[in-house]
This record gives structure tokens, C-alpha cells and sequence, in this order.
């Protein structure tokens, strides 16, 4: 019963990049032309960045080789991104509510990923 759990935690830690990656594709002409026009110089990496997504979703999902390695990078990013893309402490209001709560769904996720990343083989 204990993998069950381990498998299902697994999934929901891994969630956000299997749908994003999945809506990515599944909407690509939207999702592609909205990054090029907010981040100019990753707009060719689009179909990449969905691909990395997906695949790394599936790797830590599945627990396979290099599980752990690949759920330390993807929580580091968080980390960077939390700091660097929710930056609360600049805002005001609701902008600041706003921020705050990605900020914080980034970090929780992050530590999930570590978490991962710290579990001894079964």
C-alpha cells in the first residue's frame, strides 16, 4: 500500500508539468505565439520546453533512472522562478495576493520535488 501512495504523490507533484505539457501541445499555435510574444527569446524553444515538461513529468512520475537528479534541477528552477517570476514584495493589493500565492505554490512544489529527490529506493 505504501508504493500506491508513493506512486500517487508522485502524480500529483508532477501534475502541473504533465498538463502543461499536454495543453501545451494540444493548444500549441496559441501557446507558441503567446511565448514568443512574452519571452521573444524563447519563442523557437516552445515545442522543447513542452517536450522537457512532459518527459520529466513521466521519468519522476515512474521513479526511472535519473529520477532524482531531474527533481532536484526542476526544483531549483521553481526556486528561481518563485524569486524571479513572483517577486510579492514589489507589489501592492491584490497584485501583491496574487504573487504571494504563486510564490508560494512554487516553493511547495519545489519542496516536493526535493522531497522526491530524498526518498530511498522502496
Amino acid at each position: 500500500m505504501g508504493s500506491l501512495f508513493i506512486v500517487f504523490a508522485r502524480a500529483l507533484i508532477v501534475a502541473p508539468f504533465l498538463v502543461t505539457g499536454v495543453l501545451g501541445f494540444l493548444n500549441y499555435a496559441e501557446g507558441a505565439a503567446a511565448m514568443a510574444q512574452s519571452h521573444p527569446q524563447l519563442g523557437a524553444a516552445y515545442p522543447v520546453l513542452m517536450g522537457a515538461q512532459l518527459l520529466a513529468g513521466v521519468v519522476i512520475l515512474l521513479g526511472l533512472p535519473f529520477h532524482r537528479i531531474l527533481a532536484v534541477i526542476a526544483g531549483v528552477i521553481l526556486l528561481g522562478m518563485a524569486a524571479v517570476c513572483s517577486p510579492f514584495w514589489n507589489f501592492i493589493g491584490e497584485e501583491a495576493m496574487a504573487a504571494k500565492a504563486m510564490f508560494l505554490a512554487c516553493i511547495a512544489h519545489a519542496g516536493g520535488l526535493f522531497l522526491i529527490a530524498a526518498m530511498p529506493k522502496n
